[in-house]
């Protein structure tokens, strides 16, 4: 017989090898589409493409004119940080100075809410000893803040808030006992003795607060005028600013109480978008700067745990950041921040910071590995690698593909998820922080 005339050989397989052979097939398939969305030479070239477009490459010692006119136009702008870089706040205290002239008078960060009076009044200059607990956390912006304050008009100067849970359990309690000091609470004294006598995680703790609670509420048992009790004698002796800091404060610990106790990631986002409320509700038509965690700044989410988080929020409420008035500052602006290469720590008490992986290591179809690429391009010779402004408004940026903001990469949108990154050259650990760790003898 004929070479080409050989009988075909056919093997019958079983039904169930048939099945396991076509889904084996059909994930290669989805594989190999997955991965040609992400790096097909098409799709790089139109990255690379809006890169070279729209990139503003400078050095962090300064604030580029793009990044500024980028957020001038906008009421509230989102800063979606890295936690603990020590470049980040230098470079937002800068920030912050340049958009002043534009109307920036509100400054909130992410840290626990009954600390927030006490850092306010120290950037405006009204005290000189801001709570220890907070120095190490944001020292380059309390001290950025204060040094830029004396150079302005009392009305002119830029307020500072906090807006997150106490996770501090001792905060409120320090909070109270700085109130002490600083206006006449005697009319809540016993209340007040009782909270401070209590161990921040015991019930007894939460009945104080409660009884605290009630001391100060308005008397509205007869639908009238508040009543003359305590409520009342304490506004006149303490007056509205204090009444108000030790109503919003004690809201606050209140609602931190049980998350302390047993976490709730989406009843934490609540209490943030909350003091972001009120912050928008109390600046009146002024712009306001919001630094976070990454995951609270972004408009969709592309990660983190499921629910609604701060961006997300005030996309779906977009009447929260419109202007008063007609040609007005409105709307928001979300940037992402992270680093080209450098060092970093999981959380605040983790005391060995440890290398990340370079962006310049990563694979090419990585989107930060392409920023990366051309900011090394950009430097000229042996100068140093510079930062990175990138607008995120090309239409390259409106499809899925790998990010990585310092830890996983993540595949998301970028165009959906932030308005822009800031990517610096370099960054490291807080100093302020290190000046904390324990070193042995």
């Amino acid at each position: 017989m004929p070479e080409s005339a050989a009988p075909r050989i056919i093997i019958d397989m079983p039904p169930f090898f048939r099945s396991m052979a076509r889904a084996i097939t059909a994930a290669i398939t989805l594989f190999v589409w997955t991965s040609a969305c992400v790096t097909s030479p098409g799709a790089g070239s139109a990255v690379d493409d809006a890169i070279a477009a729209r990139a503003r490459f400078f050095n962090p010692q300064a604030v580029p004119s793009e990044l500024v006119e980028a957020l001038r136009p906008h009421r509230l702008v989102l800063l979606g940080e890295s936690h603990y870089v020590q470049e980040h706040q230098d470079f937002v205290v800068l920030l912050l100075r340049e958009l002043h002239p534009h109307g920036l008078r509100w400054f909130a960060d992410e840290l626990s809410h009954a600390s927030g009076w006490a850092v306010d009044d120290f950037v405006r200059g009204l005290r000189d000893d801001p709570p220890p607990s907070v120095v190490r956390m944001n020292e380059t912006y309390l001290n950025g803040l204060r040094a830029f304050n004396a150079t302005l008009p009392p009305s002119e100067r830029i307020r500072f808030r906090y807006i997150d849970m106490n996770h501090n359990p001792t905060a409120f309690q320090t909070s109270l006992q700085m109130m002490i000091r600083e206006t006449d609470l005697s009319p809540v004294a016993a209340e007040i003795v009782e909270v401070l006598a209590s161990d921040p995680y015991d019930e007894d703790y939460l009945e104080a607060l409660h009884a605290l609670e009630r001391a100060i509420a308005p008397d509205r048992s007869t639908g009238a005028a508040v009543q003359a009790g305590a409520s009342v004698v304490l506004r006149d002796r303490a007056a509205d600013l204090w009444f108000h800091r030790l109503r919003e404060t004690l809201e606050v610990e209140i609602r931190s109480f049980p998350l302390r106790l047993q976490w709730d990631v989406a009843e934490r986002e609540l209490i943030m978008i909350d003091l972001v409320n009120a912050i928008l509700d109390e600046s009146g038509n002024d712009m306001v700067a919001v630094n976070t965690g990454m995951f609270h700044a972004q408009r969709q989410r592309f990660m983190g745990t499921r629910q609604e988080w701060l961006g997300e929020y005030l996309v779906r409420n977009s009447q929260l950041t419109q202007g008063a008035e007609p040609g007005s500052q409105s709307g928001f602006y979300a940037i992402a921040f992270f680093g080209m290469r450098g060092e970093r720590i999981r959380h605040s008490r983790d005391q060995q910071p440890q290398p990340m992986r370079p962006l310049a290591e990563l694979p090419q179809r990585n989107l930060s590995r392409r920023i990366a690429d051309a900011a090394a391009s950009a430097a000229a010779g042996d100068e140093a690698i510079p930062a990175v402004f990138l607008p995120l408004d090309q239409k390259a940026f409106e499809r899925r593909m790998l990010v990585s903001y310092g830890f996983s990469p993540v595949r998301a949108i970028p165009a959906r998820q932030f308005d822009a990154f800031v990517v610096y050259p370099e960054v490291s650990v807080l100093r302020s922080l290190q000046a904390t760790w324990y070193t042995a003898p």
